[in-house]
């Protein structure tokens, strides 16, 4: 009987590990396609390893690289896919937008304003915090937060938009190892095409630092 059970068992676990032993070959694959049609320096990884890339797409700094994170419970781990986009310009303050699992890193941060926005579907749940609440309301405009939500909307993802004086990034962590070159394209092509909407216009700069 307890042979019976082992040979199960190490079934199982042989056909576990073979299955994700091809799907990570299969993300290598259209990872390093992406990055060589792209330019991107691409880290392969050792054998058993996740690959990583970063570089500049559609003219905005990228960084793609996988990580793993404790589960809610503190018990195990969970492997996620780390898409980092660099809006490409500073803000006059420091905020952070996200959804609630990074309530953590939050806690850490010099921001110690909160903010409530009213937008149709908008998960109150989500962080938002900064150092200066009346510069962000004018800033999240209905615009800026239909992308906003969209982006923390994604299926199987969560999302941070973090800025301060210096930078702006959005950083997206999805269980989607993303093994299909043509759906990283669709995806980076998706995101970059609209991280535009996030920047300033010079006329909202000039009023933003009368605040």
């Amino acid at each position: 009987m307890w042979i019976f059970l082992w040979i199960v068992a190490s079934t199982f676990i042989l056909g576990v590990f073979g299955w994700s032993l091809v799907i990570l070959l299969q993300q290598k694959r259209a990872w390093s396609a992406f990055a060589k049609k792209h330019n991107l320096m691409y880290v392969p990884g050792k054998i058993i390893q996740a690959p990583a890339m970063k570089g500049v797409v559609y003219g905005h700094q990228v960084a793609f690289f996988p990580d793993i994170q404790a589960t809610q419970d503190q018990r195990g781990q969970r492997f996620v896919t780390v898409l980092e986009f660099d809006v490409g310009q500073g803000m006059p303050t420091g905020a952070l937008i996200a959804t609630p699992n990074f309530a953590v890193f939050a806690s850490n941060l010099n921001f110690t304003q909160k903010l409530d926005v009213d937008f149709p579907g908008w998960d109150k749940s989500r962080i938002i915090l900064t150092r200066d609440s009346a510069a962000l309301k004018q800033y999240l405009t209905n615009d800026r937060l239909e992308l906003l939500h969209g982006i923390m909307s994604m299926k199987n993802a969560t999302a941070l938009y973090f800025f301060d004086e210096e930078s702006a990034i959005v950083h997206i962590e999805t269980s989607d190892p993303i093994r299909d070159e043509q759906r990283m394209e669709r995806i980076v092509q998706k995101i970059t095409s609209s991280l535009p909407r996030l920047k300033l216009m010079n006329e909202e700069r000039a009023q933003l630092k009368k605040i």
